[in-house]
């Protein structure tokens, strides 16, 4: 884990660390959202330019989770509500 090279997951861990507020759920939903998409637009607003440019929609940090997030999804294994809205 320590070599991992995530930049969205890297982020995520240090805005959790000092984000206190309900913006941090809306921004791990984005991310939910964009493992089930690919689509990063989403995510734009929480990370800053140089961050979302390293951010690629499909390659080794997204693919895996993305079949995975996209079968449970599929499977109905996200709870009621707790699915990321994504029609926004």
């Amino acid at each position: 884990m320590t070599r991992r090279k995530d930049v969205l997951i890297h982020f995520l861990r240090k805005q959790s660390h000092v984000e206190s507020s309900n913006q941090i759920l809306r921004f791990m939903d984005a991310v939910l959202a964009f493992w089930i998409t690919g689509n990063k637009a989403g995510i734009e607003s929480f990370v800053p330019p140089d961050i979302y440019k390293q951010i690629n929609s499909s390659g080794p940090f997204i693919d895996g989770v993305k079949r995975i997030m996209t079968m449970l999804r599929q499977q109905g294994d996200f709870a009621s509500g707790s699915a990321p809205d994504l029609e926004r």
